[in-house]
């Protein structure tokens, strides 16, 4: 996975763990709020995606209610596209070419960044917070 869109996530889950009124006691507490909110909490944004020598920036929406979790991925520069997930089924849209893909997907497109299971995480770094 590339890392600034790794990083990108971790810092959009960073801006909302402030909105749980639970108090986390540890940084693995902190990580799994911070991924059930890329999760489960509305919010918009954009980001820069960056994969070999391209760079473009992106606009994020993410929504969730009773129907799930939905996403629609807006590119600002480059080629035109748009991605579209319905919790489960990925639409990719490309007017350029007038293509239009569907599938089901392996994972989400942002949230995916950040596992929902992060017991395992202290296996492979250590995880420490700083300040206040």
């Amino acid at each position: 996975m590339n890392k600034l869109v790794l990083l990108t996530s971790i810092c959009l889950g960073l801006l909302q763990v402030p909105f749980y009124s639970v108090q986390a006691q540890s940084s693995l507490e902190l990580m799994t709020l911070m991924a059930e909110a890329s999760r489960t909490l509305d919010y918009e944004g954009t980001f820069i995606y960056s994969s070999d020598e391209n760079i473009d920036v992106m606009h994020l929406l993410h929504k969730y209610d009773d129907n799930g979790e939905q996403e629609k991925i807006t590119a600002l520069t480059g080629h035109a596209r748009e991605i579209i997930r319905n919790n489960n089924t990925v639409t990719c849209i490309f007017p350029d070419t007038l293509e239009v893909m569907v599938e089901k997907s392996r994972a989400q497109v942002l949230s995916s960044s950040l596992p929902e299971e992060m017991g395992y995480l202290t296996d492979l770094y250590e995880l420490s917070t700083t300040g206040n």
